[in-house]
């Protein structure tokens, strides 16, 4: 049985549109049609050069990135002086 993009990209727990981008930065030609057809054999023989591809390619996730340190906002005497009055 034929899987289309969207199955096989369901299969490898990615979107349709990054399975492509892997498809063509491996030289891989485009199926019948202007359509890629994958099988199972197709899915499980890329899956290990799939999975190494986009641990290379993926950007970092949020919680990796070192976010900048924040800055005390800066006060002025009558801040302090009004702030102290309350």
């Amino acid at each position: 049985m034929a899987l289309s993009t969207k199955d096989a990209a369901a299969a490898l727990e990615t979107t349709p549109r990054t399975l492509r981008k892997f498809l063509r930065s491996e030289g891989s030609g485009v199926g019948q049609g202007s359509r890629y057809s994958f099988n199972k054999q197709d899915v499980t023989r890329m899956k290990k050069r799939f999975i190494a591809w986009n641990e290379a390619h993926s950007r970092p996730a949020a919680d990796e990135v070192e976010a900048p340190e924040a800055e005390a906002p800066e006060t002025t005497d009558e801040e302090v002086t009004l702030s102290d009055e309350g």
